[in-house]
């Protein structure tokens, strides 16, 4: 199974696993809650398992799989370099940085091949447990420049994040911007469930939603604490919106 919430990521690592005769792709998913329910429903062997999702995070499906009789064996993916660097420490079944290379995904499967269950169950569940002391996975601060000084802003303080003229803008509690690299950068670095996003040009802080309304072809648009612009819910995001709100 492979689970994935881009669906460009799950389309290339199928075509790789093409060159994998005793590999067959049997499901493909977006999100991590699904994914935990495909496996009760139709078990597979192997996971290839993005570590940051929307609604359940990678790591937190993987617990949830450790807690039960026969786990399939789970190789990560991430986009996230020093978050897989200090995952490689827990000796897990193997953690793979995109793009996936195809010699690096030989290597990976040929862990799996060999990969004795109780050690990943170990690790899975001790990088479970760092998750569960740290509310951000990935970094905890940004600074930023501003009057030839720079300005450190807690993650946990910004507001939402958006492109602007091909210009990624953040919009902090100390005030607003310029981000120097691509929004998804950004949202790899987080990498916490406490950001959503929710449009390819929008991702939010859901502590600071304080309200959401109603908009065109069942979506919605979000107002945020100390902001006047609405962010908006891309169609394609509602399902999985609405599932993190109990709308």
């Amino acid at each position: 199974m492979i689970v994935d919430d881009e669906k460009p990521a799950r389309d290339e690592l199928k075509f790789l696993l093409e060159d994998f005769k005793d590999i067959q792709v049997i499901s493909e998913v977006d999100n991590g809650r699904d994914a935990f329910e495909r496996q009760e429903s139709h078990p597979v062997d192997l996971v290839f398992l993005d570590i940051n999702m929307p609604v359940i995070s990678g790591v937190r499906v993987a617990e949830k799989w450790m807690s039960k009789d026969n786990p399939p064996m789970i190789i990560f993916t991430t986009a996230y370099d020093t978050y897989a660097i200090r995952a490689f420490e827990l000796n897990a079944v193997d953690y793979l940085l995109k793009p996936i290379m195809g010699e690096r995904l030989e290597k990976a499967i040929e862990r799996a091949r060999v990969s004795v269950r109780p050690s990943q169950e170990k690790a899975i569940l001790s990088l479970a447990d760092k998750m569960a002391k740290d509310k951000t996975c990935g970094m905890e601060k940004l600074c930023f420049e501003m009057g030839g000084c720079y300005i450190p802003v807690d993650i946990e303080n910004i507001v939402y994040a958006t492109i602007v003229d091909k210009h990624t803008m953040i919009y902090t509690t100390k005030g607003v911007f310029q981000y120097g690299h691509s929004l998804s950068y950004l949202e790899e670095r987080i990498n916490s469930t406490q950001f959503f996003r929710s449009h390819r040009a929008f991702l939010m802080n859901i502590d600071f939603v304080e309200a959401i309304e109603p908009w065109f072809n069942n979506t919605y648009m979000v107002k945020m604490k100390g902001s006047d612009e609405k962010v908006p819910v891309a169609r394609n995001q509602v399902r999985i919106f609405k599932e993190t709100f109990s709308l």
